[in-house]
C-alpha cells in the first residue's frame, strides 16, 4: 500500500513539473505577442531581418 502511495506521489511530482513548464512556455509566448503587438508589423519584420543578418 505504501509503495502505491509513493508511486502516486512521483506521478504527481512530474505532473506538477510538466504544468509549470507548460505555463512558462505559454507565458513567454503571450509576453512576446504583447511585446510585438505594440510595434507595427512592418517595423517588426525589418528588425527581425536585421537580427537574422547579425547571426
Amino acid at each position: 500500500m505504501a509503495e502505491q502511495n509513493q508511486e502516486q506521489e512521483k506521478d504527481n511530482f512530474w505532473l506538477i513539473i510538466g504544468l509549470i513548464i507548460a505555463a512558462a512556455v505559454v507565458g513567454v509566448i503571450l509576453l512576446k505577442k504583447a511585446e510585438t503587438s505594440s510595434v507595427p508589423y512592418q517595423a517588426w519584420e525589418e528588425v527581425r531581418k536585421e537580427e537574422m543578418g547579425k547571426k
